[in-house]
């Protein structure tokens, strides 16, 4: 589970110059259909719902994630386990700093738990699958698995779905502060305007203009 997670899916794929090794080049992916702007949660839903299928289904039948309490306490009469479903019910993103986030992903499995005697149960269990989205580095979706407890997801720094961080009004102002000191400097030494797309531009960002009315309507 420790393993990282290499990103190589979505609208845009970075490809290694095969004349030039420690070059990439930015490709349009015309083999998926995700628009160009969508959300995080959208994304990992067209990219990656078969590889947390995979992940709920290999915990959960070799053993080594709890089944809940009451087929933990019998393990040793347990014969099988047989995955039927696991499906995205809710994810959770949470800021770490400006460059990786941490998300959850709360998946509903579905089994079969056949012991030696030949009795079958069927049962489901929630599970919280936990990674680490990193821009700047390797990111690892599938970190740990757990049982999921509501109480115990991370509350502090929660982003939206596009990635929006959710900010109280008091907020607002020193994290304006704070990433104007990172990337905009001379605003505070100088009397320039902000350019809003120079700014995005020096946080590694490309402006899209995208329809709000159609996203909001589809």
């Amino acid at each position: 589970m420790s393993e990282p997670y290499y990103i190589e899916c979505g609208p845009i794929l970075y490809l290694e110059d095969p004349v030039h090794p420690d070059l990439y080049a930015a490709v349009p992916n015309y083999k998926e259909s995700i628009p160009a702007v969508c959300s995080f949660h959208d994304f990992l839903r067209w990219n990656y719902t078969d590889s947390y299928f995979c992940c709920i289904k290999d915990v959960v039948e070799s053993g080594s994630v709890s089944l809940g309490k009451h087929f933990d306490s019998m393990r040793e009469s347990i014969q099988e386990i047989q995955l039927k479903s696991a499906d995205m019910y809710r994810i959770y993103l949470h800021r770490i700093d400006m460059t990786s986030f941490r998300l959850d992903v709360v998946m509903i499995a579905e089994f079969t738990v056949q012991q030696y005697n030949g009795r079958k149960y069927a049962h489901k269990q929630w599970y919280r699958v936990q990674g680490t989205y990193r821009a700047n580095g390797a990111s690892n979706f599938f970190e740990s698995v757990h049982i999921y407890q509501k109480d115990e997801v991370p509350k502090e720094h929660p982003l939206s779905e596009y990635l929006i961080p959710y900010l109280r009004k008091a907020d607002l102002d020193t994290e304006a502060e704070t990433m104007l000191h990172e990337y905009y400097p001379e605003v505070f030494t100088s009397q320039v305007p902000i350019q809003a797309k120079e700014l995005a531009k020096r946080m590694g960002y490309t402006v899209k203009k995208q329809d709000c009315l159609k996203m909001i309507q589809s």
